[in-house]
């Protein structure tokens, strides 16, 4: 048997065999050849043994002789058998210039596209290529003869690639475009710029290759200004294109296979976890197979009630099969929705394969934490999936489901609203998003940073992994700032990313930017779910699981925050771990007299600033400058050196000591002006305030008594929520 190997890692490997299938192989199924010496994209010739009902590959030897997607004795020029005689004057002079560049492999065919068409060919990089860009397989070249830009001009070298037998040897991160526009460079920069989904597009305008100083080193700068100038580490949205997913295939294609067979499956995980990049993979792996497939982003329709939501399922099936239902969304009323839904979609799915609906977001029409009342309530949740798991059960072959959500709470709650869960122990398959390993993450870091011109050794890849425990999300941000600090310094590319970068740009991003990543990773938990938020926040603080539920710990480990030995927990991700601590600062019990001491000051302090700043504000507010300073003056101490110096003066703690029992005295001589900021009674307020004031913190201070302590915590907790718009 022959194929191509399509995926491959330190251990093992994947090939696309002719026949069709698919098949795996380990280092020990090697003839006489060793795994390193294999790439994606090589030809290799094989014996097929059926193991466990898989098909593996055995006796595996590449073909070809030593020759790889290496390019290790790529050399500039035209292979003789091209011919250009399709081409044009100019783009066959284009060609022969970017012959002294790479090597011109094939010319191909006509492409259309709508009403356009585009002329192709193909060129292979030679290993200086290899070295600075990280591109190793032959580049589509498409050339594009109209004065303007055409942005179908971007699908061509997609479809290209779609349509040659030998795919797998042909570049899919990156493609060169040749255009009649002028303008097609700056174009061209904008939309990149906009989608980092999109291949790498390196532009070129017909008139530059015209130009006498037009040469090598030209080609060279264009494509380091589009590789290099790009941050593909900068990703925000979903992953759509399999050449920027990385580290899960082996997953997808288990749900893949699962949801062939019927099974319903869940996927789970915090935010920015990449869910939905898991359910597009899917939903592309899915179409490859010929198989059917609909994505619902649950958000969209949460205000919907539950059979306006059904129709719409039954609106996007007929949508996708191109077949018509003579319905409106008025038919579908709360009394007969449960049967029109079975009867329409027997009339779609009719001699069609089985279907896939892919539902993500999924808290949002889900009881207890979904953001309108009626799925709030569990009421139309459970009429929902009530109708939809009457279908797929009366009709198995039909219907698969894949839920991706936070976590399973959707499966293990067996009461919803004192009625029992249609979904409960639906999802045979039930499983969290798993971290990546050193493997997945070298392979990201080094396939995205090579386009970038970057290197990342291996120390760093395991660094990076065990740093930020497998988050793929979080490994891409610290990778981006590194990106940056490249560039601010103005360092050369490519570049090797060795333990000292990583050092001194990690230092800096936790510092400036590693808290707002981890609050977007913890939202959800915080705002949906509580409990498990306020159990992780109690393990960070202070280290204790003393009875937080056992679901609750399986979630938190699910999630690949935390991670358990031998009964004793701990962060995977360290800046989880500390976010937490900063965000809720006070609420471990300090254990030495210097800790205790030390918030008491620096709270205190923080305080003090706070209400000279309310207090300036507040007597400008209901006093002339002049009758405020007056104010002031009669609660001090030294009121002959204060007349001296101006309003703005006695609150500049450089210029006069404003003492915490001189704040007291000036808020309780001027009650009115501050009744409605503090909203609590006189006496109740200079009370709160005294305690906080007797607390005094010098190396003489005596050791402060737990009640003393947890009195000046609850006193220095309300002034600070009072002063909150004054001490940010």
């Amino acid at each position: 048997m022959e194929g191509n190997i399509y995926y491959i890692r330190a251990h093992d490997g994947k090939i696309n065999g002719k026949d069709g299938h698919e098949y795996y192989f380990s280092r020990n199924d090697l003839k006489n050849c060793v795994i390193s010496d294999l790439h994606e994209g090589d030809s290799v010739e094989f014996s097929v043994l059926i193991d466990n009902g898989r098909r593996r590959a055995i006796k595996l030897r590449k073909l070809g002789g030593q020759q790889s997607v290496k390019n290790r004795n790529t050399r500039p020029g035209i292979n003789p058998a091209v011919k250009l005689d399709n081409f044009t004057e100019q783009e066959r002079s284009i060609i022969h210039k970017l012959a002294e560049v790479f090597y011109v492999t094939n010319s191909g065919d006509e492409l259309k596209v709508g009403r356009s068409e585009y002329k192709y060919c193909f060129v292979k990089p030679t290993e200086d290529f290899t070295e600075q860009f990280n591109l190793q397989r032959e580049i589509v070249v498409v050339f594009s003869d109209y004065a303007n830009f055409e942005p179908r001009s971007l699908d061509a070298a997609g479809m290209i690639i779609e349509k040659q037998k030998s795919a797998l040897r042909l570049e899919r991160a990156c493609n060169i475009l040749m255009s009649s526009d002028q303008n097609i460079e700056s174009t061209l920069r904008d939309i990149l710029k906009n989608d980092l989904n999109m291949q790498v597009v390196i532009p070129f305008s017909y008139q530059e290759f015209s130009r006498e100083n037009w040469d090598k080193n030209s080609i060279i700068n264009r494509f380091r200004a589009f590789f290099f100038d790009r941050d593909l580490f900068d990703q925000a949205t979903p992953i759509e294109k399999d050449q920027f997913f990385f580290g899960r295939r082996d997953y997808v294609q288990s749900l893949v296979n699962r949801a062939r067979h019927g099974e319903h499956s869940g996927v789970f995980g915090l935010r920015r976890s990449g869910k939905t990049s898991v359910l597009f993979a899917i939903e592309r792996a899915l179409e490859r197979l010929g198989e059917h497939c609909i994505f619902f982003d649950c958000q969209n329709f949460h205000l919907n009630r539950w059979n306006e939501l059904l129709f719409q399922i039954i609106k996007q099936v007929s949508e996708h099969y191109n077949k018509t239902i003579n319905r409106k969304e008025d038919d579908y009323t709360e009394k007969n929705a449960q049967v029109l839904f079975h009867q329409d979609m027997n009339v779609l799915l009719k001699g069609e394969s089985r279907l896939t609906l892919l539902f993500d977001e999924i808290e949002h029409i889900t009881f207890d934490i979904a953001k309108t009342e009626h799925w709030k309530n569990g009421g139309d949740y459970s009429l929902y999936w009530q109708t939809l798991r009457s279908y797929y059960q009366t009709y198995s072959d039909k219907l698969s489901l894949i839920i991706a959500g936070t976590n399973p709470m959707i499966n293990e709650t067996p009461i919803v609203n004192g009625y029992d869960n249609p979904m409960f122990q639906q999802l045979t398959n039930n499983t969290y998003l798993p971290a990546f390993d050193f493997a997945h993450t070298r392979e990201m870091v080094n396939k995205l940073g090579g386009y970038m011109g970057l290197k990342f050794e291996d120390d760093v890849c395991a660094l990076l992994n065990t740093d930020f425990g497998g988050h793929p999300f979080l490994i891409r941000s610290i990778c981006s700032a590194i990106n940056r600090y490249i560039t601010e310094k103005n360092f050369t590319k490519p570049i090797k990313i060795e333990k000292t970068i990583y050092t001194h740009v990690k230092g800096e991003y936790i510092k400036t930017e590693a808290d707002k990543f981890c609050q977007q990773i913890l939202y959800v938990l915080e705002h949906n779910y509580q409990t498990e938020f306020l159990s992780l926040k109690r393990l960070a603080l202070d280290g204790k699981d003393d009875n937080i539920d056992s679901t609750v710990i399986s979630h938190l480990i699910g999630y690949n925050i935390i991670s358990e030995n031998n009964g004793l927990y701990d962060f995977k991700i360290e800046i989880v771990k500390q976010y937490l601590k900063k965000k809720f600062p006070y609420q471990t019990i300090p254990e030495t007299r210097e800790e205790r001491l030390t918030e008491i000051m620096n709270r205190r302090d923080r305080c003090e600033r706070g209400l000279r700043k309310l207090i300036k504000t507040q007597l400008l507010a209901a006093y002339s400058k002049e009758d405020a300073k007056t104010n002031v003056i009669a609660a001090l101490r030294d009121k002959r050196k204060s007349e001296e110096l101006s309003y703005d003066e006695l609150f500049d703690a450089n210029k006069n000591e404003l003492y915490f029992s001189d704040l007291i005295k000036i808020i309780g001589n001027n009650w009115d002006c501050f009744k409605n900021i503090f909203e609590r009674d006189q006496r109740y307020v200079g009370s709160t305030l005294n305690i906080i004031n007797a607390l005094r913190c010098d190396s003489h201070a005596k050791d402060v008594s737990d009640s003393d302590f947890a009195q000046f915590r609850a006193s220095i907790g309300w002034l600070e929520e009072v002063l909150q718009d004054f001490i940010a």
